[in-house]
């Protein structure tokens, strides 16, 4: 009878819209990698995994490489994963930290649904849910559901829900200030992006306006990281005094498109800032709705924010790439996130309340299209030439040297000509120098390389593992549906429920 109980027990608490929401994000990612990904590591990849990491700890360089930064990131998780991958297999696996990237993927969507759903009514619940899902389980972005190093943004997110969590959370100067750090810190050595914490917690503590001891302390000492972090790092793009008004003009209207992301129109932009607007000012005129998960969600969306703001100060318009998607995805999935909450809590008029409505439905439209038009092609096309990429490659690996491939991969890079980043097969390319370093030191190199590349070598357990996990990506869909279905109606039976009823 006892273990008939803990059964039912262990049931009951499985079937949640947690477990189904995981099971859903993870799933997708790994059946679309199954269906599109290659076991070759992206050009990126060759570069901070390849060389700079695992060649320059097995050619004696220690483990000092851990904290090279690459570009602008230091991607310390990153290279860390990729060195448990290695260690699991016995060579460089890039299918490893694609399992990986899926599987902190999903942890982010349970983790941020479970925050910001807080106090909800059941059918708002359901909203939030379904919300969830369409920004993490959707691969809006192919070239990040393709890319397992694109883990690195996913281990930001982590670092970005710890610090609002250890804000809206406060519990001493000690723990909480403990937590402020930390997260803070894990955030810049994963990627870049992180710099934007600091934001984030200031406008969450700004929102919730409650008493936080050592709370001003803490934060100083984070934003200083970020600080120190930014301003030691490698900047893309120099500006001279003559022309840093034109710049700066150029750069507000290309945040003003990055912000209206998926439109990509300055004008949608302006629109959101002033929808934005409104909704804050309704908020500040009640003081009942600062609660713990409205205030996770403005800083969600102040993430997004201020990571547009250092997109559009570093880079030009031509550089604003799907690899951005998923952090600027934070912002509209804040709003309408936001407007849910205050709508289920009646403080938000039916006007409004429409409008929003109007606004999730473009968003959806947009996203639709985009994912028409511009992801499913890439994945399409991944998978289209996935043959011939590792024919081609297994065939320059085959070659004395690569000069000559190297030479063309140099040309493109001196013009400043990137396209090949995102061609179905280009996008495998080595940078010159670390071709010029397998050449060079071929017996090390090709101790570390996959079997993918060298058929006298084998697959190793744990690969042969990980290729049937994401081969069953599908099937950990459906079972996220089912649960997914189960905890929905359960929810409702409660909710629609009456004393009467239950007698």
């Amino acid at each position: 009878m006892n273990l008939a109980r803990l059964a039912r027990a262990l049931v009951s608490g499985f079937v949640r819209e947690e477990s189904a929401l995981a099971l859903i994000v993870i799933g997708v990612r790994l059946a679309v990698f199954s269906y599109a990904g290659s076991p070759l590591p992206y050009y990126d990849q060759w570069v901070m995994e390849f060389n700079d990491t695992l060649m320059s700890i097995a050619t004696g360089n220690g483990f000092s490489a851990l904290v090279f930064r690459h570009n602008e990131h230091m991607m310390l998780t990153t290279k860390m994963l990729t060195l448990l991958g290695f260690y699991v297999n016995g060579y460089w696996d890039v299918s490893f930290l694609v399992i990986c990237s899926a599987t902190i993927r999903a942890l982010t969507a349970l983790v941020t649904f479970r925050f910001i759903s807080g106090g909800a009514e059941p059918r708002t619940k359901l909203l939030l849910w379904f919300l969830c899902a369409l920004l993490f389980a959707v691969p809006y972005s192919g070239f990040n559901a393709l890319n397992g190093m694109q883990v690195s943004f996913y281990l930001v997110d982590c670092a970005l829900l710890w610090s609002l969590r250890a804000t809206t959370k406060w519990d001493s100067p000690v723990t909480g200030g403990a937590a402020l750090i930390g997260g803070t810190l894990l955030g810049v050595v994963s990627f870049a992006s992180a710099v934007a914490i600091p934001a984030c917690t200031l406008a969450a503590h700004l929102f919730q306006r409650r008493a936080r001891r050592g709370f001003w302390q803490a934060w100083i000492i984070s934003a200083a990281i970020a600080l120190t972090f930014v301003f030691t790092g490698r900047s893309s793009t120099t500006i001279s005094n003559n022309n840093i008004l034109a710049h700066l003009s150029a750069a507000a209207r290309f945040w003003l498109q990055i912000i209206s992301w998926p439109t990509d129109s300055a004008l949608v932009g302006v629109l959101m800032i002033v929808l934005a607007a409104i909704i804050l000012f309704v908020v500040i005129k009640r003081g009942d709705c600062r609660t713990t998960a409205n205030a996770t969600i403005i800083g969600l969306g102040t993430y997004a924010v201020v990571n547009a703001a250092f997109i559009a100060l570093s880079r030009d318009s031509s550089a604003w790439h799907m690899r951005h998607w998923d952090t600027i995805a934070l912002l509209p999935f804040a709003i309408i996130a936001f407007g849910f909450k205050l709508r289920d809590q009646d403080i938000l008029r039916r006007s409004v309340a429409l409008l929003l409505s109007a606004v999730a439905l473009g968003y959806i439209c947009y996203m639709g299209n985009l994912i028409r038009s511009v992801s499913w092609p890439y994945i399409e096309a991944a998978h289209d030439t996935r043959s011939a990429a590792l024919a081609h490659y297994r065939d320059l690996f085959s070659q004395p040297d690569f000069r000559r491939e190297s030479q063309r991969i140099n040309e493109l890079l001196e013009r400043d000509d990137f396209s090949f980043f995102d061609d179905p097969i280009g996008r495998f390319s080595l940078h010159p120098i670390v071709a010029r370093n397998i050449v060079a030191l071929r017996p090390q190199a090709q101790s570390l390389l996959p079997p993918v590349l060298f058929s006298v070598r084998s697959e190793s357990r744990f690969g042969w593992y990980a290729e049937k996990i994401m081969s069953s990506g599908w099937l950990l869909v459906i079972c996220g549906i089912i649960l997914g279905f189960a905890a929905t109606r359960r929810k409702l039976d409660r909710s629609t429920s009456t004393p009467t009823d239950m007698n």
